[in-house]
């Protein structure tokens, strides 16, 4: 049994959603099958211990200038090609796929991101069954991201998903294969912080999110409840705005390895998005830390209804639902215990590939029950 992985990024270290969601795919099929994986980037040790073999590829440098980062979606923009689909179709990644070709046929290739979905046409002829992991739906991101292209990028990445995902054999979408994460003991930290919000800030709705909670929701809750501290936990903080980054009842982590330990500290954790694509798994990451959590519907879009989550659209709503769980912890805990069980019954990794070898039947019989690690 031979599979292929392709991701653009390198699922360890897993320091962010992507990578986080590419680990657990990983660590799916090296349970199952012998796995030869292209990874763009420079990967941990944990990938060359799971794969076969990897062939890692270092892409072209790009500036994140202002300048440079206009030309390029200008030319994108009259090439009518979606952002990063470009920067993934590099000559290094072809090169390096025709050598993991030749340990072919693979009975599965697994691409993570549509970014990588290009690349079908020259694995399709060596592969059994193609699937594509969709992390987001790209039309979706690109409208999520803004600015004036982004309408016209995401009808050029619906015309590309037309004609690319009918090469897969399936399509998984967060909705369909949820991210999973690893077990992790239920935490017995201190709570040191009221409230967390864990993002990247570099992410437009992201940044949007911060300030709207800070300027519509934050006073709020600081009325409400004078002492109250919040913890920003994630990379490219030098993107938060600067009135935040005054506040003495902000703690701002940085670029952290793990931020489940920060989030471990927290009493109540955050998503206050008004707009964005895809399934955050920082509410996953929530619930396995202990954390009541706080959403809007974008937030907490990807959730099914349930336990161990508040939904409130409205910044009033929005800072009495946090407010209201700091001032009543026997409702905080009950709901964060609602949520550490959603955690273990739904997202932890065993429960998610349990899911995944569901989804494909015809990869069961494949796998035929073995298990190699």
């Amino acid at each position: 049994m031979k599979a292929l992985f392709i991701s653009p990024e390198p699922p360890y270290p897993a320091d962010g959603g992507g990578a986080i969601r590419s680990a657990c795919m990983l660590e799916w099929l090296a349970r199952r099958t012998s796995v030869s994986a292209l990874v763009c980037g420079t990967p941990e040790s944990r990938v060359h211990e799971l794969c076969h073999r990897v062939e890692c590829v270092e892409l072209p440098y790009h500036s994140r200038g202002t300048f440079p980062r206009v030309w390029r979606n200008l030319d994108r923009a009259l090439r009518g090609i979606p952002p990063l689909v470009d920067r993934f179709s590099a000559r290094e990644i072809q090169v390096a796929l025709d050598r993991l070709l030749e340990d072919g046929p693979f009975d599965v290739a697994v691409f993570e991101h549509f970014w990588m979905a290009q690349w079908i046409h020259m694995v399709r002829p060596h592969c059994e069954i193609a699937i594509l992991d969709l992390h987001n739906r790209e039309a979706d991101f690109c409208r999520a991201l803004g600015g004036p292209l982004a309408f016209w990028f995401a009808r050029c990445a619906e015309r590309w998903e037309r004609d690319l995902l009918p090469e897969f054999n399936q399509v998984w979408d967060p909705r369909v294969a949820p991210t999973g994460l690893p077990w992790r003991y239920e935490s017995q930290n201190a709570r040191l912080y009221d409230v967390a919000f864990s993002a990247s800030w570099d992410y437009p709705p992201n940044q949007d999110a911060v300030k709207w909670f800070f300027r519509r929701v934050w006073p709020q809750i600081v009325a409400r409840r004078p002492d109250s501290k919040i913890v920003l936990i994630g990379k490219r903080d030098d993107c938060l705005p600067p009135a935040v980054r005054g506040d003495s009842r902000v703690t701002i982590t940085g670029a952290v390895e793990n931020s489940a330990s920060w989030l471990e500290q927290a009493r109540v954790a955050i998503a206050p998005l008004r707009r964005g694509a895809g399934v955050s798994v920082k509410i996953a990451e929530a619930w396995r830390a202990g954390c009541a959590v706080v959403a809007t519907s974008v937030g907490a879009r990807g959730y099914l209804p349930g336990e161990g989550i508040v939904t409130a659209d409205e910044p009033g709503e929005f800072a009495s639902a946090v407010a209201g769980l700091l001032l009543d912890s026997a409702r905080r805990l009950q709901l964060a215990k609602a949520g550490r069980r959603r955690f273990e019954r739904e997202f932890c990794w065993s429960a998610v590939h349990e899911r995944l070898d569901r989804l494909a039947p015809e990869l069961s019989l494949l796998f035929d029950g073995e298990v190699f690690r």
